[in-house]
């Protein structure tokens, strides 16, 4: 192959940026790691020391979603998973955009992941938008009622 074409170049599908805690299990052996990017094919991941991955892992994220995968690279800290092939498409476009308001709703910012929910159209699921209408009324009335004590109504 010719060393000069870019590694974008010759992807299978495009990676899309992200930040996702995750962990990766070989065998009994549990290694922290950060999702710098992801694709319908695989993920690069970030582990906080340079370790030596088996050919063969699993992919754990939050809410016990596993993903087998198999390890294409590794320099120093960083390392290619390719997905199994039956796991392909487990991060999923809509899976990775709400992962990542998820990310922004665990730092904080809940006005910031119900303005993505909106954009999003909440995935179009029913419970998404009822749990973030719910949460968007009852952020309303704690600014509300937070307010009415600083102004000494309450």
């Amino acid at each position: 192959m010719d060393s000069s074409v870019g590694t974008a170049e010759r992807r299978r599908a495009k990676r899309q940026g992200m930040l996702k805690r995750a962990q990766i299990a070989a065998g009994q052996t549990l290694f922290d790691c950060c999702i710098l990017d992801s694709s319908e094919h695989g993920v690069r991941i970030e582990t906080p020391m340079p370790v030596r991955l088996p050919d063969n892992v699993v992919l754990r994220l939050q809410g016990e979603l596993a993903i087998a995968a198999r390890r294409c690279w590794s320099r120093g800290t960083e390392a290619g998973l390719e997905f199994a092939a039956e796991d392909r498409g487990a991060l999923s476009d809509a899976a990775t955009r709400a992962w990542a308001i998820h990310a922004v709703l665990a730092d904080g910012h809940v006005d910031v992941a119900l303005r993505k929910l909106r954009d999003t159209r909440f995935f179009d699921d029913e419970a998404l938008r009822e749990a973030a209408e719910a949460a968007e009324v009852a952020r309303m009335r704690l600014a509300g009622a937070l307010r009415a004590f600083a102004l000494g109504r309450s």
